[in-house]
């Protein structure tokens, strides 16, 4: 598997009010690599807009949804535009042209961990970081993601970065269970990249390794494919 271990938040990254800050740099090497110029990028979960920002930068075209009015005005303030539009995913085709998407890039809740960790409350009722029971949260992926396969072009990609959960004592195998809940909706898996932010934490929280090895879980590039020929999907 690809390891991705050199990746770092920089100034402008830090300065977002977010609880699930991405580096800007990852989502630009997934956008060079899945894309080219002049392509359209959809991020359904747009949060403060890290993801379109990079899409700019390429000379990609580009479009958000977000379910926070808040982050709606934070990711719309950073591009200088209004391509973050607030909606739900479930309804993405309302927001987005069927068959116009080149490349997915995005990040769901990893299902209500925010919620546990850090008090943070979702906005929106049917906001997927709310759900509690874990095949309950699967199924609304299932759901938001077969929504957001109709906006795709054939041939594009969906690129989902994802983690393993943990609740309760117990571990998840999230990341093969969500592979296959892409399947079932008819998309093809691509490759799994692994992204490891052990280096990040460590500059971040000034740790140690071992105290980065024991607090940072793995998180993987999850690529998907959707079907240049039309297959039968479970619904």
């Amino acid at each position: 598997m690809e390891i991705w271990d050199d990746i770092l938040l920089d100034k402008d990254d830090n300065k977002i009010e977010h609880p699930c800050k991405f580096p800007i740099e990852l989502t630009r090497r997934i956008i060079e690599r899945f894309s080219k110029k002049g392509d359209l990028v959809l991020d359904p979960f747009a949060g403060s807009g890290t993801s379109l920002m990079a899409a700019k930068s390429l000379s990609r075209k580009y479009l958000g949804i977000e379910l926070s009015e808040n982050y709606v005005k934070v990711a719309n303030a950073r591009l200088g535009t209004n391509k973050v539009i607030r909606g739900s995913v479930f309804e993405a085709s309302k927001y987005v042209n069927i068959e116009t998407v080149d490349l997915i890039v995005t990040s769901p809740p990893y299902w209500d961990i925010l919620t546990k960790i850090i008090n943070y409350e979702p906005q929106g009722d049917d906001h997927i970081g709310k759900i509690q029971e874990y095949h309950e949260f699967l199924d609304n992926l299932k759901r938001a993601f077969a929504e957001l396969m109709k906006l795709m072009k054939k041939g594009g990609k969906c690129v989902v970065v994802f983690t393993n959960m943990r609740a309760k004592g117990k571990k998840y195998s999230s990341c093969n269970d969500f592979s296959k809940t892409m399947t079932r909706i008819g998309f093809k898996e691509v490759t799994t990249i692994g992204w490891d932010r052990r280096r990040e934490y460590m500059q971040q929280f000034k740790a140690t390794l071992q105290e980065a090895r024991e607090q940072v879980w793995p998180e993987f590039v999850l690529v998907f494919e959707k079907p240049n020929k039309n297959k039968n999907a479970e619904q």
